[in-house]
């Protein structure tokens, strides 16, 4: 049986540098469990990580999962000193410490307070026959081997024929037998932090030869455990912290009062969720507005379009956000939703600082023809003002050949853009709100007819009104 994960599998498609920047998600999370998160998962995986983060709203099931990652992290950390250790005694009295750490690690592998499919997985394989006549076997080693190491580790120092410090059969440390010392000349010490003896290899050579014995014995009792075996657990550090943070990161946006959900998880093509909030914009400001999404097979695009500053992009990122959540097998920001398993999901976002060989028109249709190439039918395409850099003429057609290259390779799309012709073409359109006084609303809704909130703040800013604007043949209705 193959050692099972705590992800159950690993996400389909690792995810362009391009989406973790555009989405400013190094913000919102560490950076370190992104390259998990960013990678969508398929059904399974969805659900039984979905399953697994339920189980952690149970402060037991909470409680034990955060031990363990630490008992991990002391492993991972016991495991480089010992790599890094190049002398004799230090080496095997790491090595020692291995075995006990190592104990801890399988102790709380097959102890989960509750069942799910994936703990049930990992209790088998680590609970079976074989792994506990290990356990046995090792646990059986340590206790033999730790007298051992206490009279390797706990010799006396002796100067001119005079004892001055000898192993103390109460288990006091050197330190606090020191302070005990200091205290009884008058000489009390302030409490701190006990530093290790670092040996040197004048020291370790000496002690090797005055306990020669015991360090053959002692190497002896270990031989049986390599190293190597003792950290396989340590992979699981990683995939741990990926469920700690993200819970902890939704457990605090909950306690906003903003409401999360797991997703339903549809065998139909679509992305369909009711009042979603973009977590990018809520670490920055207590109010902001939720907005509804719905994506399916027989309108899989939408452009975006209205007045600066109404919301647009954060109606994208959020929608792209979520997303992400949902196809790594956490909770999103809505009330409710339910979510097809896309394959990929890719961000094409204007940045100034990447046009450095080319001009930007030609940088942004280049990097939107690598997204198409892959050829990935089900992705999910997210552009931000692309072709921005264009007049309205060239940026429009750019846009609508866009729309019609993703509808021809089948792939769904958000496009946000201020070319305002692309709303006459037929082509499913959103609109950012505003109310009667062209105050912005941050909601945003399916454009049906009329003139929009862009325009409307372009008659305003030339003191223009709709009547002129359109006997020039501009605007129609």
């Amino acid at each position: 049986m193959n050692k099972p994960s705590f992800l159950y599998a690993a996400g389909k498609q690792r995810a362009d540098t391009a989406l973790v920047e555009d989405l400013h998600l190094g913000d919102i999370l560490p950076k370190k469990i992104l390259p998990i998160l960013t990678r969508p998962c398929d059904k399974q995986t969805i659900l039984y990580r979905q399953n697994f983060f339920r189980a952690m709203e149970a402060d037991a099931f909470y409680s034990h999962t955060v031990k363990l990652l630490n008992a991990l992290r002391a492993l991972a950390s016991e495991r480089y000193h010992w790599s890094e250790a190049e002398l004799h005694i230090p080496r095997s009295l790491l090595h020692l410490n291995l075995l006990r750490l190592y104990l801890d690690v399988v102790r709380l592998l097959c102890a989960f307070p509750q069942e799910n499919e994936i703990t049930a997985a990992i209790t088998t394989y680590w609970g079976d026959d074989a792994h506990r006549t290990l356990y046995a076997k090792i646990e059986q080693a340590a206790c033999a081997a730790e007298p051992l190491a206490k009279r390797i580790s706990t010799f006396d120092v002796s100067l001119m024929d005079r004892a001055w410090m000898q192993p103390d059969d109460g288990g006091r440390s050197y330190g606090e037998m020191l302070a005990a010392y200091a205290t009884g000349l008058g000489m009390p010490s302030a409490p701190g932090k006990e530093q290790g003896v670092c040996l040197n290899l004048s020291m370790s050579s000496a002690l090797s030869v005055m306990y020669r014995e015991e360090l053959a014995a002692l190497d002896a009792r270990l031989a049986p455990f390599a190293s190597e075996m003792l950290c396989e657990p340590i992979g699981y550090a990683e995939e741990l912290d990926f469920y700690v943070q993200m819970h902890k990161f939704m457990r605090a946006i909950e306690q906003k009062g903003i409401h999360t959900c797991f997703p339903a998880v549809s065998d139909h093509r679509q992305y369909r969720a009711e009042q979603v909030y973009d977590p990018y914009l809520l670490q920055k400001q207590a109010e902001v507005v939720p907005n509804d999404i719905a994506f399916d097979e027989g309108e899989p695009f939408f452009f975006l379009i209205g007045a600066n500053s109404g919301g647009k992009t954060t109606y994208l990122r959020g929608a792209a956000l979520n997303l992400v959540f949902a196809l790594g097998g956490c909770k999103m920001l809505a009330a409710r939703a339910s979510v097809y398993c896309f394959d990929r999901i890719c961000t094409h976002f204007p940045k100034d600082e990447r046009f450095e060989q080319m001009g930007r028109l030609e940088e942004e249709k280049r990097r939107f023809d690598e997204i198409v190439c892959a050829g990935v039918r089900d992705s999910f395409v997210f552009l931000n003002e692309a072709y921005s850099g264009a007049n309205d003429t060239v940026g429009a057609a750019l846009a609508l050949k866009t729309a019609e290259t993703l509808r021809d390779k089948q792939m769904f799309g958000l496009f946000v853009t201020h070319f305002q012709e692309v709303c006459r073409k037929g082509i499913p359109t959103l609109q950012a709100m505003v109310d009667g006084e062209n105050n912005r609303l941050y909601k945003v809704q399916r454009l049906h007819s009329g003139a929009s909130s862009y325009v409307e703040d372009i008659l305003k800013k030339y003191d223009l009104d709709a009547d002129s604007l359109r006997a020039r043949g501009n605007v129609h209705d």
